[in-house]
């Protein structure tokens, strides 16, 4: 997603725009924008309340701290340092500037700071203290409740009015990243409503196998919602229309239903097609928070390191995408998957066993 920005259409607000582009990445980018965040908040959701409902208040207050605020605390400052060092470089290779690049001081570097992709763990841990206060309000018979009227043929109707609040706010159609201190209450209540969707989601009975039965009809809501949303947002009679997508209401409730139904498709999706064990599948899932975590600079540096290259922006991109998933994944494993930090950001304990006749680790819960 992040390297098909820097060679997609234009975009103000990202770091690097490379001089070849290609509309195709701009399609690419915008697709997993639509489902990304709200599938993670959705799972995030349905992961909380099963740690609540087997562990208890205090053992998810414990896990969540452990695995979202202290990574949080503990890589926000280098990983802020190193992305806008990464800004930077790619500022110096865009002006062609022909005096040598230099390290920005610390000072330069914190003038303007922001969360960067770390808002996820920023508004991901609210979240978390807000699944204690949901458990503690209500019992499990009337979370279940809740859960059984809410996961039906309408699930998407329901979801996207919990949503819908946001585009009528913001009077716009997309969904940038809160990337502020401060947390937005329009944001929150936008992945929140996926997240709270995830909570229902374990609490009922038999909705995960609803879900998955109703594959479909999930597909068919997002095709639908997202064609009255494009008839009534994107339809332009009159210049002055043209100029007021965001008040249009009702094409957001359409936006906000067809984001809902996809975000439903792509779970239930994943649990007809996709669920069952896999080594590799697990090796990925382990090592994908150690990516997620410090894959930003390198997605704005390496783009900007090819430059001047005579490569393709298909070439490029691919190029991009190998270098910095062969970048996390070595010292995911040189670094992290034996040591104390895979057991922070995993929640594992690995005892390293030298004999050949053993496995080289045994994970301890």
């Amino acid at each position: 997603f992040h390297i098909c920005l820097s060679y997609g259409n234009k975009i103000e607000q990202w770091a690097y725009q490379a001089d070849t582009h290609h509309v195709f990445f701009s399609a690419i980018a915008g697709t997993i924008h639509v489902f990304r965040m709200p599938v993670f908040f959705l799972v995030a959701g349905f992961f909380a309340a099963l740690i609540l409902r087997r562990k208890g208040r205090i053992s998810m207050l414990r896990n969540r701290t452990q695995r979202i605020a202290i990574p949080l605390l503990l890589f926000w400052a280098p990983l802020y340092y190193f992305t806008h060092l990464s800004v930077d470089y790619s500022h110096w290779q865009l002006d062609n500037s022909q005096q040598p690049w230099h390290l920005p001081s610390m000072k330069e570097a914190f003038s303007n700071a922001s969360l960067i992709h770390l808002w996820f763990l920023y508004y991901l841990f609210g979240f978390s203290l807000l699944a204690v206060v949901i458990d503690a309000l209500f019992n499990s018979h009337k979370l279940k409740y809740l859960s059984n009227h809410f996961y039906n043929r309408y699930s998407p109707a329901l979801l996207g009015l919990l949503i819908v609040p946001y585009f009528w706010w913001y009077q716009r159609y997309d969904v940038p990243a809160p990337m502020s201190f401060i947390p937005s209450p329009f944001f929150a209540l936008y992945y929140g409503g996926f997240f709270i969707a995830g909570m229902l989601l374990h609490y009922g009975e038999h909705t995960l196998q609803y879900l998955e039965a109703h594959c479909f009809r999930w597909l068919k809501w997002f095709l639908w919602c997202t064609l009255l949303h494009w008839a009534t947002g994107y339809i332009v009679l009159s210049e002055e229309a043209a100029n007021h997508h965001g008040h249009r209401w009702y094409s957001a409730l359409f936006l906000a239903m067809a984001i809902a139904a996809l975000a439903l498709f792509i779970t239930s999706a994943y649990l007809r097609w996709v669920n069952f064990h896999s080594k590799a599948a697990l090796f990925i899932s382990e090592s994908s928070y150690w990516l997620y975590l410090i894959h930003l600079p390198l997605v704005i540096w390496i783009p900007a390191l090819l430059h001047e290259s005579s490569f393709s922006a298909l070439q490029r991109v691919f190029i991009s995408f190998v270098a910095t998933f062969a970048i996390g994944m070595l010292s995911y494993i040189l670094l992290v998957r034996y040591t104390p930090l895979g057991k922070l950001l995993n929640g594992k304990r690995y005892r390293l066993s030298f004999s050949i006749n053993k496995p080289i680790a045994q994970a301890e819960s």
